[in-house]
């Protein structure tokens, strides 16, 4: 796109972001998509409203109903003409080689698993044994008739039943990690209820927050946002005024104050303290700290 490759995933700042939700509909729209192959290679972002439709899926391993969810990019529209290898909709799924009680320690790899933060379970796909079950449907059933079977697949893995016959066959260890995310789990939903509107209430006797209460849409950390002396183009030609940084990349940072980056043929180079960071058309990466 636009001068050569670009990543898709959440290190982009919404300009560019927006910028690259275009590129990747308009390489796999039924409507916009071109003569030829094409290859996109992105995170979850991919699956976020965007009307693609792919002819063949490579993806990690995930829990079923993410898998579900990505698999619904793959052939959306059956009128679309195809090559002919690809008349049939087919996906790949790439597990760990070492299998997944390495992660139980807890580690962290390819968006499963997990690790510590003050004591608590946190990351993306955490909950092995939903994967672990996920990972055993594809080799029990590697042909998969959907929607049909989306009620059992989706069971198959996240019924209690199943997941406690799973801990049973495979030992303690696997119990006391689900312990662990359950735990989380338990505190988050926690988290939501306490900024809960009380829908039962009425409307007159509602307490709300103050103007200064940030409610967030959804659970995780909030990253700092590092403001620019003056707006500068983007890696990708658009204009940015600010770059966010992953929560744990944020710690001790002051907002208030401006960054002056330093602009590259390839994108920017800025300092945050003692961390510096480089934000081009891999998206945002730490260079050192």
């Amino acid at each position: 796109m636009q001068d050569g490759p670009a990543l898709h995933h959440g290190r982009f700042e919404p300009e560019d972001r927006r910028l690259l939700d275009r590129a990747v509909e308009q390489a796999l729209s039924p409507k916009l998509r071109k003569d030829g192959g094409v290859l996109v290679i992105g995170t979850q972002t991919l699956e976020q409203s965007l009307d693609i439709d792919a002819d063949y899926l490579l993806t990690d391993l995930c829990p079923v109903d993410v898998l579900l969810q990505r698999i619904g990019r793959l052939h959306r529209h059956a009128a679309l003409s195809r090559p002919s290898d690809f008349q049939v909709p087919s996906c790949t799924v790439l597990a760990p080689e070492k299998g997944l009680a390495a992660l139980l320690a807890p580690a962290f790899e390819n968006g499963l698993g997990a690790w510590k933060n003050k004591g608590v379970y946190e990351g993306i796909y955490r909950d092995l044994s939903m994967v672990e079950l996920t990972r055993r449907l594809i080799e029990d059933s590697p042909v998969w008739n959907l929607p049909a079977m989306n009620r059992m697949l989706v069971e198959g893995a996240t019924h209690p039943e199943r997941i406690e016959a799973l801990h049973h066959e495979l030992g303690q260890e696997w119990t006391d990690y689900s312990n662990q995310v359950i735990g989380a789990e338990i505190a988050n939903q926690g988290l939501a209820r306490n900024v809960l509107l009380p829908f039962k209430t009425p409307f007159d006797e509602v307490q709300f927050t103050t103007d200064e209460e940030r409610i967030r849409t959804r659970l995780g950390g909030e990253g700092a946002r590092v403001r620019l002396v003056e707006p500068v183009a983007s890696p990708l030609g658009e204009t940015i005024q600010e770059v966010t940084l992953p929560e744990h990349w944020s710690a001790g940072f002051d907002s208030d104050t401006r960054v002056t980056p330093k602009v590259l043929d390839n994108g920017l180079l800025f300092s945050v303290g003692s961390m510096m960071f480089s934000y081009d058309r891999s998206g945002l990466m730490k260079v050192r700290e």
